[in-house]
């Protein structure tokens, strides 16, 4: 499996911003969750599909989250960018 990865450290209430190009499958998740997916489990997650843009999360927790940005066999290359937000 081909996909993006970016992992950005976040206290509670911050905010993870993602900005892609093309329409893309964006997963916000946190350490235990992306070690499921790693393994190809089910895993909770936040986000779903979205057109080119740019899309805000706010994180619950401290954790070291994790971006996951994949076509999911959609033609095309994505570009993408990811940025931690001071609150």
């Amino acid at each position: 499996m081909q996909y993006l990865h970016y992992q950005v450290k976040a206290d509670k209430d911050q905010i993870v911003q993602v900005t892609v190009d093309h329409e893309a499958s964006i997963k916000l998740m946190d350490t235990f969750n992306y070690a499921k997916f790693q393994r190809g489990k089910t895993c909770d997650f936040f986000g779903g599909v979205y057109p080119a843009s740019t899309i805000e999360f706010r994180v619950y927790k401290p954790d070291a989250w994790h971006v996951v940005i994949d076509l999911e066999g959609r033609a095309g290359v994505v570009k993408a960018s990811v940025n931690l937000l001071k609150c």
